[in-house]
């Protein structure tokens, strides 16, 4: 199942071990087969580690240290947002897929948990590199307050969204983003400051 996609290159490898993923998860829970399940929790992990770690560098042409393109912002735009897109709709599908389950037992809610928890993440994470790219490539500045005011906006709507469905860990995530974005802003958004103007600005 693995090496089938290997046929095909670049970010197309990922997008079809998206696909065999939420297959799998469909049949597993048709089947009840709990081996399907761990088979599922590994391919999502592939996947997702494949795109973060091997296809923003080598495929899309990442900069790590700068969270910039090295060609250009539009490089590869819309097969790295779709590759992108097709991952957190499998991640939030299977994750809906499990939770719909007639009498679902622990271990497939927390399957579904990390799933939401996943997708998540991923969201976080691609947002963020889209913008400190974007800056960097059009406003030619380091988007240390843009990046900010993302996660803070982030961190909202996932509240939000915890005490709207009762999920006490995604309202745990959603405070745990908002303590980072504080940290962020004290240490490096305000790192030029004397320390009152920090302070007052981390008040703020």
């Amino acid at each position: 199942i693995i090496l089938v996609p290997m046929l095909f290159t670049g970010h197309w490898v990922t997008m079809f071990w998206t696909i065999q993923a939420t297959a799998l998860l469909w049949l597993g829970v048709h089947l009840q087969q709990r081996w399907i399940y761990i088979g599922v929790i590994v391919l999502h992990g592939l996947t997702v580690g494949k795109f973060v770690l091997y296809d923003y560098e080598v495929i899309f042409r990442l900069n790590p240290a700068t969270l910039a393109y090295t060609r250009s912002f539009s490089h590869l735009l819309v097969e790295r947002w779709g590759t992108a897109a097709m991952m957190l709709v499998a991640l939030l599908y299977s994750a809906r897929l499990l939770r719909a389950v007639p009498r679902p037992g622990r271990w497939q809610q927390r399957i579904a948990t990390g799933f939401f928890g996943l997708s998540a993440v991923l969201l976080c994470l691609v947002l963020t590199i889209e913008v400190s790219s974007f800056f960097a490539a059009y406003a030619r500045q380091a988007p240390l307050a843009e990046i900010s005011g993302l996660w803070i906006f982030l961190a909202l709507v996932t509240m939000l969204y915890g005490f709207l469905l009762q999920y006490p860990l995604v309202q745990q995530s959603a405070l745990g983003l908002f303590a980072l974005t504080l940290v962020k802003i004290f240490f490096m958004d305000t790192a030029r400051l004397s320390m009152p103007v920090r302070i007052i600005a981390l008040l703020v």
